[in-house]
């Protein structure tokens, strides 16, 4: 479940707590459903980016690794 010791801790703690628990509960997957949404939306960015560049090197007779560094943002300066 991805659930962090403090995190863990933090339940058990608030096991004679029943009020308490489920609202505590709650707050913490609601929190790591938020956190799986943004890796799922960024892991989508990154599948776009490689298809594109995937794409781009097929159709281009330039260098791959160079077209790979560019795509990701890499800066060279030449001495």
């Amino acid at each position: 479940m991805d659930l962090s010791l403090n995190e863990i801790k933090t339940l058990i703690a608030l096991e004679h707590y029943p009020e308490q628990r489920t609202e505590e509960m709650n707050k913490l997957l609601d929190c790591h459903i938020k956190d799986i949404a943004k890796r799922i939306h960024e892991l989508a960015h990154l599948r776009m980016k490689l298809i594109e560049l995937r794409e781009k090197s097929a159709t281009t007779d330039e260098d791959p690794m160079k077209l790979l560094l560019q795509h990701s943002g890499v800066r060279f300066v030449r001495w």
